[in-house]
């Protein structure tokens, strides 16, 4: 009990030398502070610790003197966070041996001492390894600087939770418990992120996969190179569908124009035939020479229209036949016609 009271005594103290320079620049601001030190006293005496601790910080916001920083540490170990006691009388230390005109500096230094080596004996401590170089690491939701990685960290006994991150890694995240005392290792070993069906991995990152070529003759079907599908015959229209070709038409034309030119031939000559006829059947007759001419003429004239009739019948047919042969049946396929030497014939097979 007295040696509490000492240390009160020099945290007053302190308090004390502090606030006198700084009334002149803010008296309400030092008063507030003085308030908050003693409200942190007196819920540390009830056992509120909890309290004393809220209300000592935010003193410290305000003017942070080793006496101060003494008596956080002391209530941090009372609220068993041994890792913030530890940081704070270690920071309690530096600052009251840095500081020459601090009065009581035996006891705050002694007693920071004290609470440094509880703590130390208490503290849970977590070794991180870390690969890779590049990851961003987080203990308990703050971040672990690269330079504290491999080694001890110490952190508050309880629930220890681990993440990291880095760019095409997978995220990693553990979770883990710290006894009183204890060092844990967690190995932070990140995974590469997998790629796509349509990428492939180049070093740490993933670029999508080069077209594939196929050689040979073959095509590519999906991811590999297969042979081309045979092509399907292609269906013959219909000649109504395609448009039939002239020559059948001019063909059957022409033989027509043919027979016509023959029959007027043949007109003609037995026009003159008759002509001739009704003068020689005259009285005076006709000479025998004019006579045996114009027979001749005649007989040329029917000449002409016989052959004009069978040549343009003969022609026409031809221009039938080519049509038909031209012109597929309802099945797609057209007329065909071949010789048979044995039946000495030739035949036409298709539909008309």
């Amino acid at each position: 009990m007295t040696g509490r009271i000492v240390v009160v005594a020099a945290l007053m103290f302190s308090t004390q030398a502090w606030v006198q320079p700084s009334l002149a620049q803010d008296g309400g601001e030092a008063a507030a502070r003085r308030d908050l030190i003693e409200a942190a006293q007196k819920a540390s005496q009830a056992g509120n610790h909890a309290e004393a601790l809220v209300l000592a910080r935010r003193a410290g916001q305000i003017k942070m003197t080793p006496s101060l920083r003494m008596f956080l540490a002391e209530e941090e170990l009372s609220s068993r966070l041994f890792a913030d006691a530890l940081g704070s009388s270690k920071l309690c230390l530096t600052e009251a041996a840095a500081d020459v005109s601090l009065a009581a500096r035996d006891v705050i230094e002694e007693r920071c001492t004290k609470v440094r080596d509880q703590a130390n004996n208490k503290v849970a401590r977590v070794v991180v390894q870390v690969s890779p170089a590049n990851a961003q690491v987080t203990l308990s939701g703050k971040e672990l600087h690269r330079a504290l990685w491999g080694t001890p960290f110490p952190v508050n006994p309880g629930k220890v939770q681990v993440e990291a991150s880095a760019p095409s890694y997978q995220r990693f995240r553990q979770e883990r418990n710290a006894a009183e005392g204890e060092t844990l290792t967690v190995e932070v070993k990140l995974e590469l992120e997998p790629c796509d069906e349509k990428s492939e991995r180049v070093g740490e990152r993933c670029v999508p996969k080069a077209p594939l070529q196929c050689k040979d003759g073959l095509v590519l079907q999906g991811d590999a190179c297969v042979a081309p599908a045979p092509k399907a015959p292609q269906p013959t229209e219909p000649a109504e569908r395609r448009g039939t070709s002239w020559g059948p038409w001019v063909t059957v034309a022409t033989g027509a124009a043919v027979a016509i030119t023959g029959g007027a031939f043949m007109i003609r000559a037995s026009t003159h035939a008759s002509s001739v006829k009704t003068q020689c059947a005259t009285a005076e007759g006709c000479a025998q020479a004019w006579f045996d001419s114009e027979r001749s003429s005649v007989d040329q004239e029917r000449a002409f229209g016989i052959g004009g009739l069978v040549g343009g019948g003969l022609i026409t047919a031809g221009g039938a036949l080519w049509y038909a042969l031209s012109r597929p049946n309802a099945s797609g396929t057209a007329v065909r016609v071949h010789v048979n030497p044995w039946a000495k014939a030739l035949v036409v097979e298709g539909a008309f």
